[in-house]
């Protein structure tokens, strides 16, 4: 396969597996707020993506992922898919009954991710 090809079939992934997840905080001024960020390494290395999440959902984000094993990305709506929860498990029953149904605290807030490719 030409370079071209490959690159353009590439560029076409809309989903990819979340294979690191890099959690850090960065202090701001003393005494305000710090800022927490979680790296996304997709597909061994093929994209990344950071995310600025409040310190719940990333609490949030790294309790689903332990609890499902896979995590995926969608980089076109800018989704965390998150594999094989069962039905019963903290969070997703009580979901059932009283959330929307957005999965609001797997999706990271779009005001500040920002995509770097590599």
């Amino acid at each position: 396969m030409s370079e071209q090809k490959e690159e353009r079939l590439e560029q076409q992934i809309a989903v990819r597996e979340v294979t690191h997840m890099q959690a850090s905080w960065t202090e701001g001024e003393r005494g305000a707020p710090g800022d927490f960020t979680v790296q996304l390494i997709l597909d061994n290395g093929a994209e990344e993506y950071v995310l600025h999440p409040t310190a719940e959902d990333a609490e949030e984000i790294f309790r689903l992922r332990d609890r499902s094993g896979r995590v995926y990305f969608d980089l076109q709506r800018k989704v965390l898919v998150f594999g094989n929860l069962p039905a019963d498990a903290p969070g997703v029953a009580a979901c059932s009954s009283g959330c929307s149904g957005d999965a609001r605290a797997a999706q990271p807030r779009p005001r500040s991710a920002r995509r770097t490719g590599k």
